[in-house]
């Protein structure tokens, strides 16, 4: 298995944070290069697509396997071929003190193809802590 971990300290609340993960037809407004549709419901599929300036989107159908509110999201997407790929989000918000938590991803790969990922799991990095920085300033914008 390998995994992709980032981390950021966030000026603000958990549930503040909670709400911006959350609120995927708010998207648009924080993060340039995902969007993110469907119902916010364990077991319910949503659509990740990844923007690439002058490509094709990445577009995922991963499942909604935890929703603890104000704590951690996560979602596992397994391509058709078992044994192969498998990859897992897992987001968390760590409550520091009465006005910091901490927002931390990490991606997790297990299947075959993972062994041979690198190139994917350098990508995935670069995408999350954008991603980190993009709520972090959604939030601290207020």
């Amino acid at each position: 298995m390998r995994e992709v971990c980032t981390e950021i300290e966030i000026k603000g609340s958990p549930k503040r944070v909670w709400k911006t993960l959350t609120s995927f037809y708010n998207y648009p407004m924080w993060n340039p290069f995902m969007r993110v549709t469907g119902e916010l419901k364990r077991g319910a599929r949503i659509e990740i697509s990844i923007l690439q300036p002058g490509k094709k989107s990445i577009i995922f159908n991963p499942k909604l396997t935890r929703i603890e509110p104000n704590q951690e999201l996560r979602w596992v997407d397994r391509p058709r071929i078992p044994l192969i790929f498998e990859s897992e989000r897992i987001i968390t918000i760590e409550h520091i003190d009465s006005r910091t938590v901490r927002l931390v991803q990490r991606q997790r790969y297990k299947g075959a193809l993972s062994l041979i990922s690198r190139k994917l799991a350098e990508g995935m990095k670069l995408l999350m802590e954008a991603m980190n920085i993009a709520v972090k300033a959604h939030v601290e914008r207020g």
